[in-house]
């Protein structure tokens, strides 16, 4: 699996909402219009919600439908699909009043469900590619941490089922994993040639 690049224009739509919004407002050139303008969105504006929330796009009845950028209370943003006021299609989604955390890929009724990627800001670079279901990682992925890189299977945001870790050391083992621990049978390869 091959780790994307994150839309730099997206990101930085997420990392400056308050300009970007202040600049909508004022009718100024901004990130808002050059969004919807890129996926053939003519007419959209701001949706009055309940929680704070800043919606921009569009309903149909009393449903949020079709591509829209929020920015939560949290401060947390989403930039994507939405289907009866659910994110549901592709989307992108920063974490935190940091954004140091960013998802992009494929929702389902307003959970991660389908192909998607983490990006780490601060590392510049995906950390994860690959599959989700009910909101964690599910099937097959590639995850990169500090120690090493899994490629491999996932249930429930475990590595879980037959995988490969190789570590930053040179160690690598292939096989069996079980909440995240090698477990089964698997074959460990040292860098010392041992086996």
């Amino acid at each position: 699996m091959n780790a994307a690049i994150m839309d730099p224009r997206i990101r930085e739509l997420m990392d400056n909402f308050d300009a970007e919004y202040k600049k909508w407002k004022a009718k100024q050139p901004n990130r808002f219009d050059e969004y919807f303008q890129a996926n053939g969105v003519a007419k959209f504006k701001q949706l009055d919600m309940i929680d704070d929330a800043i919606v921009i796009g569009n309903k149909s009845g009393s449903t949020i439908e079709g591509k829209a950028i929020i920015r939560y209370h949290n401060g947390s943003c989403y930039v994507g699909d939405m289907k009866a006021s659910k994110r549901h299609g592709f989307g992108y989604r920063s974490y935190g009043t940091d954004r140091t955390v960013y998802y992009f890929g494929e929702y389902q009724d307003d959970v991660k469900s389908g192909r998607g990627r983490l990006w780490n800001q601060k590392k510049n670079k995906a950390t994860f590619d690959g599959m989700w279901a009910r909101d964690k990682k599910n099937g097959e992925g590639w995850l990169e941490r500090d120690e090493g890189v899994y490629r491999g299977m996932f249930v429930e945001d475990h590595l879980q089922g037959k995988g490969k870790m190789v570590w930053t050391n040179g160690d690598e083992y292939e096989g069996d994993f079980f909440k995240d621990y090698r477990n089964g049978v698997g074959i460990m390869k040292y860098k010392n040639g041992d086996v």
